[in-house]
């Protein structure tokens, strides 16, 4: 992306909690998690669709980076597999027709890149909440800490250092 000084991140860890975050340049992220109501696909989607797009409204994103779906073998249901993928279709579509563009990383890149370690790591989750809490961000669960490894991952990429609250502890 050229001209990347103004880039604004939106961060998406999906799943039925998603984990989101965002970024502009100049200011600490804000992040947090949204729990999708246990229901039919439509009604599922419908919800996230409300909410990716009031986070689009609020935010007007440059970029999303929006963690790529795998799910865990032998781990999760047909039906958590169909809401996975069409969330993860589904937020692609929405960021195309608000003209924002996206980047989709396997989570073990975001992990490598944030915290350092693989997925075979045992203690992945709390490796990277420590992580967030070593920057300054507090974290609600590991959805909300996802979604702060994939928008460091997302600047970086764009050769773009994030805000952290320690950094701007640091400068002050």
């Amino acid at each position: 992306m050229a001209g990347n000084r103004g880039v604004k991140i939106l961060a998406l860890d999906l799943a039925t909690t998603i984990g989101w975050a965002f970024w502009a340049p100049g200011r600490v992220p804000v992040h947090g998690t949204r729990t999708l109501p246990s229901c039919d696909v439509g009604p599922f989607l419908d919800k996230f669709e409300r909410f990716l797009s009031d986070k689009i409204t609020d935010h007007s994103p440059d970029l999303a980076v929006i963690e790529y779906p795998a799910m865990p073998f032998g781990k999760s249901s047909v039906a958590g597999c169909i809401k996975l993928y069409s969330l993860y279709g589904l937020a692609e579509q929405i960021c195309w027709r608000r003209d924002v563009k996206t980047l989709a990383p396997r989570r073990q890149e975001a992990v490598k890149h944030f915290a350092g370690i693989g997925l075979r790591h045992p203690t992945v989750k709390a490796a990277i909440i420590a992580r967030c809490s070593d920057l300054g961000m507090k974290t609600s669960d590991d959805n909300d800490a996802d979604a702060l490894a994939l928008l460091s991952l997302g600047a970086h990429q764009n050769g773009l250092q994030v805000d952290w609250p320690v950094n701007l502890e640091m400068t002050a």
